[in-house]
């Protein structure tokens, strides 16, 4: 139990009310740290956050609800946040101010934290819980995602941690939502330090910086890492190993990031213990990028920037095998072929398809990654015109490594054929209504079929016109991987 939680039960505080007279009574708590606690209430997919300040100043309380404003008033952040909706009537107690606000959960979502490993729990069963090790790739690169949107309308996140990201609980599906959005501010203006322990980037937990977009990519590296591997970036024999006399001192320096990463090559004093295997849970450039965070600790500007973590993880994701006997995806290294979760070496053959627009330098996807193996199709949609979606049925023949495109409308495509690299030269391809045309296909080899532009008005601006181009990207993996 926490300060808040504490204090809430203390004085018996078993509802709230927002400014507009409206109760909720708080159930579960589902999150708690030095920023306050979240709850659930009576209300399925709304949450009460509530803080307690200890100075008893309601101006510095009309100060925090009026960002609140802010932020909610603010269209450029991306929808997967759950920005406040209401404030809470101030409640004073002992020289104590209890405030917060209400937020809207979407359906059917949990927090990353509660899905996290059990003590003694078999690895197998965590992963299965994921829903396996490639749906965690794509769960990170869309936490990444929703983090340099905030970063990119200049305000920093401020408090990244397992129990703030929620994921959708059906492993069928892949959504994102961050929830406990009030410290949200803009970086340059960003005063004091926020973390939660074992998350906050070195200089902020010894008081040297304030948060910033920098800071929120550390947490960002920790939560990944933890998230694949099930430790922390520090916490190795020298912490698992240390003596009671030791332990304490042990865990400050690994709190402070001050004893050698646990994947250091150049020195073997601070090994795992009881991390996932390495090669099961990390492509070669995630291993890259966590060497460069966690040895770089003390350099923040050496660090990898937040867009080297999403492309990093989208290529983690094209880069898994589907095996042919336990139906897991796993990474395959050319040193050992055998699947992690039953030793078996065949391979499912299948076809990794991914949808997305460019516009100018911005890419955006459309939908999630779809994988279609042997007598399986997909329906891919793509943007086509500002208002209409193409719908693309894919399958694909492994007897000939033949890729299957028939476009679902009553008009003749024209688009363009590109292999390996979407700036090489392209070959011109016409896709007839309902008719399917047939692309040979390399193992491995990433093909691109890139649709004709289509000019979009931004916020119903006639005079500025943008020009966007729908694009699938699709890979065939053989049963040689």
């Amino acid at each position: 139990m926490g300060l808040t939680t504490e204090f809430l039960e203390k004085e018996q505080i078993t509802q709230v009310e927002t400014e507009n007279s409206e109760i909720f009574e708080l159930k579960d708590c589902i999150g708690e740290g030095g920023q306050g606690a979240v709850f659930k209430t009576q209300r399925k997919n709304l949450l009460v956050k509530l803080s307690i300040s200890r100075d008893n100043s309601l101006n510095k309380i009309k100060s925090i609800y009026r960002r609140y404003n802010n932020l909610r008033c603010r269209r450029d952040f991306p929808a997967y946040l759950a920005k406040p909706l209401c404030e809470i009537a101030p409640i004073e107690r002992n020289d104590h101010i209890i405030y917060g606000y209400v937020m809207e959960l979407m359906e059917d979502m949990v927090s990353i934290n509660s899905l996290f490993r059990k003590n003694n729990e078999n690895p197998l069963e965590y992963i299965n819980r994921m829903g396996g090790i490639r749906r965690m790739y794509t769960i990170l690169r869309k936490t990444a995602e929703i983090l340099d949107k905030i970063h990119s309308s200049g305000y920093c996140y401020g408090d990244l941690n397992p129990n703030n990201v929620f994921v959708s609980s059906d492993t069928n599906y892949n959504e994102i939502q961050l929830i406990d959005c009030d410290n949200l501010m803009i970086a340059s203006e960003f005063e004091g330090m926020i973390y939660y322990p074992n998350y906050g980037a070195p200089e902020v937990v010894k008081g040297l910086s304030s948060n910033n977009a920098i800071t929120d990519t550390w947490s960002f590296a920790v939560l990944a890492f933890y998230t694949l591997r099930q430790v922390f970036p520090f916490n190795g024999l020298l912490v698992t190993e240390a003596n009671s006399l030791n332990l304490s001192q042990m865990e400050a320096k690994a709190k402070f990031a001050e004893l050698p990463f646990i994947d250091d090559e150049q020195g073997d004093n601070n090994p795992p213990s009881t991390a996932y295997p390495i090669d099961t849970m990390e492509t070669s450039e995630l291993k890259e990028l966590f060497k460069q965070t966690f040895e770089k600790k003390q350099s923040p500007r050496e660090r990898p920037a937040l867009f080297e973590w999403i492309e990093a993880l989208q290529h983690g994701e094209n880069s898994f095998v589907i095996c042919a006997s336990c139906g897991a995806h796993y990474l395959r290294h050319k040193a050992n072929k055998q699947c992690p979760f039953c030793d078996n070496t065949s391979l499912k053959a299948c076809v990794v398809i991914q949808a997305y627009v460019q516009h100018g330098n911005y890419v955006e996807l459309c939908g999630k990654q779809t994988i279609i193996t042997q007598n399986n199709s997909a329906i891919i949609e793509i943007p086509f015109k500002e208002y209409q979606m193409l719908k693309v049925e894919m399958s694909f023949n492994n007897t000939d490594h033949k890729i299957i495109v028939k476009q679902l409308t009553s008009e003749e495509i024209p688009t363009k054929w590109v292999i390996e690299r979407i700036t090489a030269k392209a070959k011109t391809a016409i896709l007839p209504p309902e008719m399917p045309i047939r692309f040979s296909a390399q193992d491995g080899i990433d093909n691109y079929l890139i649709f004709p532009s289509y000019t979009f008005k931004i916020d119903n601006n006639e005079e500025e016109l943008h020009e966007a181009t729908g694009i699938i990207r699709f890979k065939y993996r053989g049963t040689n991987g």
